[in-house]
């Protein structure tokens, strides 16, 4: 997942965001291949406490928590400068993957090398960005490279989108982020929003010349 943010190098892969001016803290929240949601829930306010702008969560559940919603409230009501991204989950089916699935977040099904919905990614109403996440060559903590893949893949290449875009207008608010990769995305599948891509394949490109217009847009009055 971090390799997809921003690993930084110039041998093997590099990261959306490929520079060192990008802090990333990092949370464990796995002891084995399980955690609690309590320990999910004590990640987020710590991210909060980190001053973090946009938390990646690649994880999930497919039970709802009733110990999400009032953290979220608690940290959207006194920050209006973070953004939660989260996996819907790898059943290839129209189930809700929790905590993606509630409205407060981002969530980002997986498409492959066709701009393809993954065949193991989530589809439901609750889906609002597309992403790679099939065959996704990454690092490895034994020193090494190793192909991914799954919504928790996808998940991260948003999250390090946003915080690129931000990097260049750090005065904007979560909401304003949200809506910018929302109408700025690569329609894939109905027009507007549909179940299978959400708004489409996030854009960076796209969303960095809506937010920054290039100099050659700029009105230039004569005064004679």
């Amino acid at each position: 997942v971090v390799g997809v943010v921003g690993v930084v190098g110039v041998v093997g892969v590099v990261g959306v965001v490929n520079h060192n001016n990008m802090p990333i803290h990092i949370l464990r929240v796995f002891n084995t291949g399980s955690t609690s949601t309590s320990n999910v829930v004590a990640a987020m306010y710590e991210c909060e406490a980190r001053g973090a702008n946009v938390v990646n969560m690649s994880l999930g559940s497919t039970k709802k928590s009733s110990l999400f919603q009032p953290a979220l409230d608690k940290i959207l009501g006194r920050n209006d400068r973070i953004i939660f991204i989260a996996a819907p989950g790898n059943a290839g089916d129209l189930s809700y993957g929790w905590p993606a699935s509630m409205p407060e977040f981002v969530s980002v099904t997986s498409l492959d090398s066709k701009k393809e919905r993954s065949f193991f990614s989530q589809y439901n109403n609750q889906i609002d960005l597309a992403a790679p996440g099939s065959n996704i060559l990454s690092t490895h903590p034994s020193n090494r490279y190793a192909n991914f893949m799954g919504t928790s893949m996808a998940a991260p290449h948003v999250s390090a989108v946003v915080a690129k875009i931000w990097s260049h207008k750090p005065s904007m608010r979560a909401k304003q982020a949200r809506v910018l990769l929302e109408s700025t995305a690569e329609e894939l599948g109905s027009k507007g929003r549909d179940n299978s891509f959400g708004w489409g394949m996030v854009d960076a490109l796209t969303a960095y010349r809506v937010l920054v217009p290039p100099y050659h847009s700029c009105r230039f009055v004569a005064h004679v």
